[in-house]
């Protein structure tokens, strides 16, 4: 018989005074050795339709991951991630560069994998951890694009973002009034500005997300944690 447990979630993406934008359907998976995440993301202004779907370890390493970009109705982009400890290896099929194959390594482990959905930018929590609050520390990321909103994301290279843990904190969402944990990263130079995020304790599922590329907000507007 399976033990494993699925909770399901609709993030709803946000403007200021205004309609949704686009949404995201998450589910994550918990085996008994590790969980599965899937993410199908919709930005309805830009047309685009991003999938993504990936293996962490109990304690929050990951381990490969896979992604798919479409735009305009047409597959544009499928990427392929494996990770072990310090290195990466990566497989693209894009329409503008064709294929590509590569194996990178950093200087450390690789702590989160960065696949631009919002499930995935808030894993990056996982990859810092829930101790030394207030402290800022480097979150080893393999990434794939430092477009605001993931665009070209056919690529495989590693960025630090600096990662603040803000301790918990009582939020309301859409779905509901949750005790978060507060997040804070700055992800690259090129993409210098702080964004803060509130996650599900153990699970890491966006609960907002806040201060990231424009005057966006991303809310959780549906849990099912059955």
């Amino acid at each position: 018989m399976s033990h494993a447990k699925t909770i399901t979630g609709r993030l709803a993406y946000l403007r200021p005074d205004g309609p949704e934008w686009g949404q995201e359907r998450l589910s994550v998976t918990q085996h008994a050795h590790g969980r599965t995440y899937r993410s199908c993301m919709e930005m309805d202004g830009y047309d685009i339709h991003r999938e993504a779907n990936w293996s962490m370890t109990l304690d929050g390493k990951p381990l490969e991951g896979f992604s798919r970009e479409t735009e305009h109705g047409v597959t544009v982009a499928h990427n392929w991630y494996r990770i072990d400890g310090e290195a990466a290896e990566f497989e693209s099929f894009s329409v503008e560069k064709g294929r590509r194959s590569s194996r990178i390594s950093a200087r450390l482990p690789i702590g989160h994998l960065g696949l631009h959905v919002i499930l995935s930018d808030c894993m990056v929590s996982a990859g810092r951890g829930l101790s030394d609050v207030g402290i800022e520390k480097p979150v080893i990321c393999l990434a794939n694009s430092l477009d605001g909103y993931g665009r070209g994301a056919t690529e495989a290279f590693f960025v630090e973002p600096l990662v603040t843990y803000h301790g918990t904190e009582r939020i309301e969402v859409r779905a509901g009034i949750f005790d978060g944990e507060h997040f804070a990263v700055r992800w690259s130079d090129a993409v210098p500005k702080t964004s803060h995020f509130w996650v599900l304790k153990d699970w890491f599922i966006p609960l907002r997300l806040e201060g990231a590329s424009d005057p966006v907000t991303y809310e959780l507007a549906e849990l099912d944690l059955a």
